[in-house]
């Protein structure tokens, strides 16, 4: 005998893709338990465990990120604008270090209220309380140079022969000096003055960079991060 036929339900043109997940979760669903009934007797020889197109696929985390996400974040502490703390930052990130920022709010002129940064500022155990500031762990580093440092010795990015951290210790003082001119002009209530004289003196300053640099990809000599240059 025939059977009745088995009717077939209609489906609306405008069905939330929810309905399509649910009915993906079933499918899986009847996959699985096809492989559980495989398990128990065997798959055949040279064919795939039913039910194995069914599961899904887990992504893994790459392994910089995974182990980035297991170490104790540094905490980088500074007023909420670039400042000197901005050099920081993108060493930081170069080196793809994990860090936090503590950020402290100075006043409105004229008042520059502090107070959000003198309330904590000696009761953070630094050797000499000022910003910038990072806490690596039991390592507490003040002066921005020296944060800087801290950070490129994580890295071996202080050079490895005696010439080359001759180079990075030269730089890294007269990077300063430029610096420290330009803030100078930057601040002085004569800005309008003194900018004409700056400008007109610099590419000679930038010059004597390029001399130093030379013929070496980086000023610290062949290689970065322990890599050659190419």
């Amino acid at each position: 005998m025939r059977g009745r036929p088995r009717l077939r339900a209609r489906s609306s043109p405008a069905e939330p893709p929810v309905a399509e997940a649910g009915r993906g979760e079933a499918q899986a669903g009847r996959g699985g338990a096809q492989a559980g009934s495989g398990a128990q007797s065997g798959p055949a020889p040279g064919r795939p465990t039913p039910g194995r197109t069914c599961s899904p696929v887990r992504s893994r985390p790459h392994r910089k990120t995974a182990k980035r996400s297991l170490t104790m974040a540094m905490i980088l502490g500074y007023w909420d604008i670039r400042g000197l703390a901005h050099t920081i930052r993108l060493l930081l990130e170069y080196t793809d270090s994990h860090y936090e920022e503590k950020k402290y709010t100075m006043g409105d002129a004229p008042d520059y209220d502090r107070s959000q940064w003198l309330n904590e500022k000696f009761k953070l155990g630094l050797d000499f309380p000022n910003l910038p500031y990072l806490i690596d762990g039991a390592h507490k580093v003040t002066q921005s140079n020296a944060i800087l440092r801290y950070i490129a010795r994580k890295h071996n990015l202080c050079g490895e022969t005696e010439e080359e951290k001759i180079h990075v210790d030269i730089l890294e003082n007269q990077a300063m000096d430029t610096s420290n001119e330009l803030a100078r002009v930057c601040y002085s209530p004569d800005f309008e003055k003194l900018r004409p004289g700056y400008l007109e003196e610099l590419p000679d300053k930038l010059k004597l960079y390029s001399q130093f640099l030379g013929k070496r990809p980086w000023f610290a000599g062949e290689k970065v991060r322990g890599r050659l240059w190419g």
